[in-house]
């Protein structure tokens, strides 16, 4: 199992959210913990980095991998590593560290609270800003675990959320991590009968068996895959779409539609341009999978892709682009399977290589145009 842990808790943020709690109503403390917030603020700091620790321990007992982003004091990640170092030694814990390569250097050296004795250290500096990173992680996991945090950890969840990852979210610390139990809760109910105890950790106070809770949550969510939200049509339809476009593309290079090559030529351009559209958001979904694209967009880029296919069909029976003589070759099979070759390769191209394609097409045009331009002067 990989837990990307992810959170924090600084006193100012702590202080003015329950200062706004107060203030508005909402607020749980007791009456002298209102009257010496101070002292409130600094007993959840300290508890907060215990019950870290509490969960490192355990979490090492499970041989459970951890993915974190940062080792400053004021995060849960560094709290949790140092659970991991007071748990009884069998083998070494893996933890990968996940951030960008320009960030902050960190107030506690990341090397010294990573001791390669204890830890199996895997680092992955990533070129992007923390806002692509946070959905790195997230991808590299299987649960993620929220305990207080704010902006940052917010996104996390939200992004675990429609990637379909479970998020085990600890309320006693506030922040976030609070503020979005009620997001997540609709996914605990479902497991409620293995873990009939997650509700414990909506609550504000922490108590000793959580990190036992913490560590059932996790493994029920991930076992009954509740936060997967799989479209099973929606998944297989791009490789549906190029199992028609492919059977039709041999069809069509076979028969010749039975002796109509132009009408084939055009159709055969037709399917090529699909399959280069399909090949194109393949590649797409395999080099950036968190760039997903909308429907409106792929329709664009069908149309894009056919448009191109067509206007390089158009060059070729001009004449302007030859590869195999003139249109006698349409009167024979033979001849149509060689120009069929010819043009489904165009077809991909326009597809596949819209930029490039649309790029030089305008060039090759203009110039067209200028030349034309040029002899009705003469």
């Amino acid at each position: 199992m990989k837990i990307l842990v992810v959170g924090s808790l600084r006193a100012k943020n702590l202080k003015s959210e329950l200062e706004a709690a107060i203030k508005d109503g909402t607020s749980s403390l007791r009456e002298e913990e209102k009257n010496d917030l101070d002292a409130y603020v600094n007993n959840k700091l300290n508890e907060f980095r215990e019950s870290c620790k509490a969960i490192g321990k355990h979490l090492a007992s499970k041989n459970v991998e951890l993915i974190i982003g940062s080792t400053r004091d004021s995060t849960a990640d560094r709290w949790v590593i140092e659970g991991i170092k007071q748990a009884p030694k069998t083998t070494k814990v893996r933890v990968t560290l996940i951030r960008p390569q320009n960030s902050r250097a960190d107030e506690t050296s990341t090397d010294t609270v990573l001791d390669p004795n204890t830890f199996d250290i895997r680092f992955k500096p990533m070129k992007a800003s923390w806002t692509g990173g946070r959905i790195a992680q997230v991808q590299a996991c299987d649960c993620v675990l929220m305990l207080g945090g704010s902006e940052g950890t917010a996104q996390v969840g939200f992004s675990a959320m429609s990637l379909g990852i479970p998020v085990v979210a600890v309320a006693s610390f506030f922040g976030a991590a609070k503020k979005m139990w009620v997001d997540f809760d609709e996914y605990y109910k479902k497991v409620e009968g293995t873990v009939p105890e997650y509700s414990h950790l909506g609550q504000p106070t922490w108590r000793t068996h959580y990190p036992i809770v913490i560590y059932s949550l996790a493994s029920a969510l991930i076992k009954s895959k509740v936060a997967k939200r799989t479209d099973w049509f929606r998944e297989l339809s791009p490789l549906l779409a190029s199992l028609v476009f492919f059977s039709s593309w041999v069809g069509v290079f076979v028969s010749g539609l039975n002796e109509q090559y132009l009408t084939a030529f055009f159709l055969i351009t037709a399917l090529s341009a699909f399959l280069g559209t399909s090949l194109r958001r393949s590649l797409s979904a395999v080099l950036s999978p968190t760039s997903p694209i909308t429907g409106a967009q792929f329709l664009s880029e069908v149309n894009a892709g056919l448009l191109l296919a067509f206007i390089l069909s158009l060059i070729y029976l001009s004449g302007s682009l030859t590869v195999a003589g003139d249109l006698d070759v349409f009167t024979e099979k033979a001849g149509f399977r060689r120009i069929a070759v010819t043009v489904s390769l165009f077809g991909l191209a326009g597809g596949w290589l819209i930029e490039e394609v649309s790029k030089r097409l305008s060039g090759w045009l203009s110039q067209q145009v200028n030349n034309l331009t040029e002899t009705s002067k003469e």
